[in-house]
């Protein structure tokens, strides 16, 4: 809960930086569009890597831990099948 709490103090202070930071920018009103536009193109490109990245990482040890928890499952049932 307090994580949660934390990052949400964390988004609102991002959200109210922001728009700080565009009340007093110096540049025009289309001029800071365009800018916050491409840093937002950025960052969207940024997280969709990370997300594509994390899901690879995901999904080439999907494999494996089905593979071991198979394993560590038929121990038992052949144990049990021994009685």
């Amino acid at each position: 809960m307090k994580t949660r709490k934390a990052i949400l103090a964390v988004a609102i202070g991002i959200v109210a930086g922001g728009l700080i930071g565009v009340l007093f920018a110096p540049e025009k009103g289309a001029e800071t569009r365009k800018s916050m536009k491409k840093r937002r193109d950025a960052m969207l490109k940024d997280l969709n890597r990370e997300i594509d990245k994390r899901f690879r990482e995901l999904a080439n040890t999907l494999p494996e831990d089905y593979s071991r928890l198979s394993r560590l499952m038929q121990e038992p049932l052949e144990e049990m099948s021994e009685v």
